[in-house]
């Protein structure tokens, strides 16, 4: 490598694919702003779990022109050297560098590490001209543009040569070595995985691996431990080797990626120890042990293979063009089989090869061909090699627009014998794990046709879990879908043959809607008065612990903010309790020792309950116990007088609707406000009950409150309560628009509205966020314009990716489409809607 002269970039600039491919490498991704290295999401989260596809694909539509940031670490698997200036590469080659992942930047390189597994921190300048960012940092990825116009382009791409180690010249700079060498095979350093917290599920496998790929020793006894722990394979190949009845679980021995595994059936895979851990159900340490005491040594990172193994979009799209070549080639498959004849099922239009295989091809949710599968006349089923399986399926029967109903299922065979059962049109997914990535396909093109799952019974005697059943309910209730579970163990078609077609009818018309999972609790253990001391025990334990909490935050208060300690974390409690058992009483009557003990502190209690006419008993029961005690109540809130029994605790109302209708704090915009030197007040300030109840508060040890109160902002007289307890159930008083509906038009919700931005803090257009509120807005309207009238269904909202976080997001993009208006207090009627006009957002 030489600095000194320029090679040719051959990283296009960032776009989608680019996105995608850093993410199948493996890598933590956030958005940059355009041409700069400012994150355009809050990014710390992306240190400990990867951003989804679905959040990737709401960053690209929001600002395609967007960098990509690369979050360093144990999340990716990755330390970085960036080296910004010639002379510091032509330091670092000195020094001597590996062959390993390597970006031009605007200025210099990156070089790409493998994390060592221990932690490893940014550090700025630790040689001239040289960063590292590790744990808690990001890089610009390739890709995106530097603020000079240059491209970071790779010099040494993924799918050319993998990540080395650090060489020992940087660990010793970096000061970050272990404090004691020990010996390799009884250093235990963190998968990727484990590193980031991450818990790997059967449904998203990553294809590049959770671990370093197992070579050195292992490549010898390969053989030796797959048979020691899958015994002698179904079927063998130069490159992998199957098992199982059906060759459902394929595991690589070729020299590239020797130990790689998939389990086709359960739809997860990983490396060499990660399948030890599957199989024999341990974790990650115990797989290594086992592997050492059969090797003599731990797996450790493989060299840099001399073979050079194509990138995934080459090898997908070699796969693709060559599914299209074969089907084009093949003639319709003939009734005489041998497999459709072991299966009991017609052709249903699929192709036979000239090797006498039938072929299966995979599209997408347009008809575009990706890959296909292969069955010979054993049963054997075969993918092309690259293709890309995901999110991918095949149709038996006639889907046309006024389809109404779909079967989803796991094999072709299984889709059959159910098309033949129903004669409706039926999606085949190949296996569980792409059977629920499939019905979210469906769902999210198609959200008012009914979906039915019908799951493979996978119980066996010697195992607890059921991988086909387990997929097809997390696929009905993700989707909206109703679920078929066949009454024996295997799939539907071998409960065509074993019961006949009507038995599988019959497991469809069974067919249930599958909802989120009940909760279930055990039995009552006591009668009345044996759940009442139980109850006391309880209340009176979380009592100790509040006022032990008390000392401890007043010690580390005193201790101030220079201080390393760690903050003492306030104890929480929750009870289920049946009515009856006088639950209240006796939260009120502790509530009153506590105080008379003084554990609280100077600090005020907050006792929420469900409505105003519980809180003047509660306030009643405090003060005959000689408690000081005041119910809180908001500005709409009854204050009757003898002149006024309608007068409510705020004397101008419209003032404050005008203030909520802006998002502008009521208080500094409708009661009084001290701005520029100069005091503004609402002229009922003096007689206004809500105020009148602030000097009363100030002395009172309990505030009761309604439970809606808990869904505002505590006003600052009351403070930060010492406990807070809630009688009750309380979520449903935060739901708005359920007593009166909140009229909203679909017109008003259009995202391709001119009008629509977003404005920060000091009032300019902030373009970013605006393109994230009309990604939010687009998935809004996309339901909205297909549902038919009556409710929202929550699953078409999950279905075209609206998360309530997704949602909380866009209610805080709205608030930012509005400028503050500059209300006061004081202001009249006429000249406070003329200041809501200048600023008022159009009708979206």
């Amino acid at each position: 490598m030489n600095a000194a002269e320029p090679e040719p970039l051959i990283t296009p600039t960032s776009d989608y694919p680019t996105w995608l491919a850093l993410y199948d490498v493996g890598f933590s991704l956030i958005p940059l702003k355009p041409r700069d290295k400012t994150p355009l999401t809050g990014w710390r989260a992306y240190q400990k779990r990867r951003a989804a596809r679905s959040d990737i694909e709401a960053w690209f539509k929001a600002a395609p022109n967007a960098n990509i940031g690369i979050v360093t670490g144990a999340i990716s698997g990755l330390v970085v050297l960036d080296l910004d200036s010639a002379d510091a590469i032509t330091e670092a080659e000195r020094l001597g560098l590996p062959d390993t992942i390597m970006v031009r930047t605007g200025k210099g390189r990156h070089i790409y590490f493998r994390h060592p597994g221990y932690k490893t921190t940014n550090r700025a300048g630790f040689l001239p001209g040289m960063d590292i960012r590790g744990d808690g940092g990001y890089i610009v990825g390739p890709g995106s543009i530097h603020p000079s116009g240059a491209l970071y382009a790779w010099e040494n791409p993924p799918g050319q040569i993998t990540l080395a180690e650090m060489p020992e010249w940087l660990v010793k700079a970096l000061g970050t070595e272990p404090a004691a060498k020990v010996a390799p095979h009884k250093v235990r350093q963190k998968s990727r995985a484990s590193s980031a917290g991450h818990k790997q599920n059967k449904t998203d496998f990553d294809p590049s691996g959770i671990e370093p790929t197992t070579a050195c020793n292992v490549d010898d006894g390969l053989a030796r431990i797959l048979d020691e722990l899958l015994g002698k394979p179904t079927d063998k190949t130069a490159r992998e080797w199957r098992y199982r009845s059906k060759g459902s679980l394929s595991v690589r021995v070729d020299s590239i990626k020797p130990g790689q595994w998939y389990d086709h059936e359960a739809g997860r895979g990983g490396g060499l120890v990660a399948l030890i851990a599957y199989i024999l159900s341990c974790d990650h340490a115990s797989a290594r042990d086992w592997v050492a005491e059969r090797i003599g040594a731990w797996p450790k990172a493989a060299p840099t293979q001399t073979a050079v193994e194509p990138s995934q979009e080459e090898l997908a799209l070699k796969a693709r063009l060559e599914a299209q070549r074969i089907l084009a080639e093949a003639k319709p498959a003939p009734a005489n089989h041998p497999y459709l004849i072991a299966k009991g099922v017609q052709p249903h239009g699929i192709l036979i090869d000239a090797a006498a295989r039938l072929v299966i091809g995979l599209r997408d949710i347009d008809g575009t061909i990706h890959t296909l599968q292969r069955i010979d006349a054993q049963g054997k089923k075969r993918f092309l090699t690259g293709g890309i399986k995901a999110d991918h399926f095949a149709v038996i029967g006639e889907w046309t627009p006024d389809t109404s109903h779909l079967l989803v299922c796991e094999g072709w065979a299984t889709g059959a014998s159910i098309h033949e059962a129903t004669g409706d049109p039926v999606v085949v997914a190949f296996d569980a794990g792409n059977l629920i990535r499939v019905a979210r396909v469906l769902r999210r093109r198609h959200r008012n046709i009914e979906l039915t799952i019908v799951a493979d019974n996978d119980a066996k005697a010697d195992r607890a879990d059921n991988p086909g059943v387990e997929a097809a309910t997390q696929a009905a209730q993700d989707n909206d879908a109703r679920l078929a579970v066949p009454d024996c163990a295997g799939d539907a078609n071998d409960l065509v043959q074993a019961k006949g077609l009507d038995a599988l009818r019959d497991v469809i018309s069974a067919a249930v809607w599958v909802g989120a999972k009940e909760p279930t609790y055990p039995e009552p253990e006591h009668d009345v008065a044996g759940a009442r001391a139980q109850l006391a025990e309880h209340i009176a334990a979380f009592m100790a612990e509040a006022s032990a909490y008390q000392k401890a935050l007043q010690i580390r208060l005193q201790e101030g903010k220079t201080s390393d300690a760690p903050w003492p974390i306030p104890p929480i409690l929750g009870l289920p309790v049946d009515v009856g058992l006088g639950k209240t009483s006796q939260v009120r009557d502790q509530v009153i020792a506590t105080l008379r003990s003084g554990c609280l502190g100077k600090g005020r209690v907050v006792f929420a309950v469900p409505r105003h006419d519980l809180g003047e008993e509660q306030v009643e029961a405090f003060k005959a116990a000689g408690i000081n005690a005041l119910l809180w109540k908001g500005r709409s809130a009854p204050d009757p007088t003898p002149e006024d029994p309608d007068q409510r605790m705020c004397r101008d109302l419209a003032a404050q609707a005008d203030a909520l209708i802006a998002e502008q704090a009521v208080e500094q915009t409708a009661c009084a406000v001290s701005r520029d030197g100069k005091d503004y007040k609402c002229p009922h300030f003096e007689v206004c009950g809500y105020q009148r109840q602030k000097r009363r508060a100030a002395y009172a040890q309990v505030i009761i409150c309604a439970h809606d109160s808990l869904f505002h902002a505590m006003p600052q007289i009351i403070g930060r309560p010492a406990l807070l307890v809630i009688d009750e159930g309380f979520w449903q008083a935060g739901l708005r628009g359920t007593d009166s509906p909140v009229q909203i038009t679909i017109d008003s919700l259009d995202p391709s509205e001119k009008e629509l931005r977003c404005y920060d803090g000091k009032g300019q257009y902030d373009y970013p966020e605006t393109q994230f509120l009309i990604t939010y807005r687009l998935k809004l309207w996309e339901v909205l314009q297909s549902t038919k009238s009556g409710p929202l269904r929550y699953a078409d909202l999950k279905a075209t990716g609206l998360t309530p976080q997704n949602c909380r997001d866009a209610a805080s993009l709205e608030r930012m489409r509005l400028r503050n208006p500059g209300l006061l207090p004081g202001m009249g009627p006429k000249e406070r809607a003329r200041k809501l006009s200048n600023v008022a957002r159009r009708s979206g």
